[in-house]
């Protein structure tokens, strides 16, 4: 596997090394399209954000977050964006995850905006109750789910999901019910 993020964790590829510890690394690249931009990796090769352990994500946040700070003392910026490419279809081109702190300032030219695309309100409402399935039941803790609560899988040809049973009838399952 060819890594560059993973070379540079190494010492095999240069990299002006901002902060390391055992978890996470941040460098400043010699490409970069902002002046003062750092890149905030995981020491494990993990390519995608959905890989990466909670622990490490919150790391790694925070000292992106402490960058962005130092970057507004140093370079006197305007603003920065904490930007992550995440998959090939959000532009990502290492296979290795990584945070992207960005300084940036009035008129810099730097165009990470987009035009918002005209959705159609039941699209959007399918979309919301798509995404609303898959995150049932989401956490922000480490606990363990109770052993008492009961999987529903709903198998929709290539799709399955997995819901956590509740008291009440989960409204979404009402409405794959209609929808089958």
């Amino acid at each position: 596997m060819n890594c560059e993020y993973c070379e540079i964790i190494s010492g095999n590829q240069k990299a002006n090394i901002i902060y390391q510890d055992d978890e996470i690394l941040a460098f400043v690249k010699e490409e970069v399209i902002s002046p003062g931009q750092i890149t905030v990796i995981p020491i494990e090769h993990l390519t995608i954000l959905e890989m990466v352990p909670g622990k490490i994500l919150d790391k790694m946040f925070t000292v992106a977050n402490k960058l962005s700070m130092a970057i507004f003392e140093t370079m006197g910026c305007h603003g920065t964006n904490i930007f992550v490419e995440n998959g090939l279809g959000g532009g990502q081109t290492v296979p290795h995850f990584s945070l992207h702190v960005i300084p940036r300032y009035e008129n810099d030219n730097l165009k990470l905006n987009w035009v918002p695309q005209q959705v159609l309100p039941e699209d959007l409402e399918n979309d919301f109750i798509q995404i609303q399935m898959n995150a049932e039941g989401l956490t922000i803790s480490d606990e363990i789910p109770s052993e008492e609560s009961e999987d529903i899988v709903v198998d929709e040809g290539d799709t399955e999901v997995v819901l956590k049973k509740q008291d009440d009838e989960n409204y979404l399952l009402k409405s794959l019910r209609r929808r089958a």
